[in-house]
């Protein structure tokens, strides 16, 4: 009985390893996935950008396009030239928390500006997306 069990165990821990491997090699060919479903890109002189940012509790962080030295990013729909403070236009958040979302606007030192919600992700997907970019 107790070599059944020894059997099992091993079986169970080859299957996590085997599991955990395969995810591993996964991330990039996840990034690519995730960058070609929700059209990612940085804002060019003609638009604004789109960013998959995650929301939580203390703040949104950008997962990407690559984060680069921002990290952490707020949200606006301030304009940049606007001569208002940018925390005027921070929209509401609190019921995305622990989601990942996509925002056009335009990224400029940690702010993103003219932040437009355009889609939400849903908890798996936040999941994955998460994992993917390292968060």
């Amino acid at each position: 009985m107790a070599t059944k069990y020894r059997r099992l165990t091993v079986i169970l821990i080859a299957v996590i390893v085997f599991a955990s491997l395969l995810l591993a090699l996964s991330r990039p060919m996840l990034q690519r996935t995730i960058y070609d479903r929700y059209d990612l890109g940085l804002a060019t002189s003609s638009e604004p950008g789109r960013y998959l940012v995650a929301i939580g509790r203390m703040g949104s962080i950008l997962l990407a396009p690559d984060a680069g030295p921002f990290g952490r990013v707020r949200l606006t729909r301030i304009q940049r030239q606007e001569s208002v403070s940018p925390e005027s236009g921070t929209p509401p958040t609190d019921d995305l928390v622990g989601r990942c979302v996509v925002v056009q606007g335009i990224l400029d030192s940690d702010w993103l500006y003219e932040a437009r919600i355009v889609e939400t992700l849903g908890p798996l997907e936040s999941r994955l997306a998460r994992y993917a970019f390292g968060e």
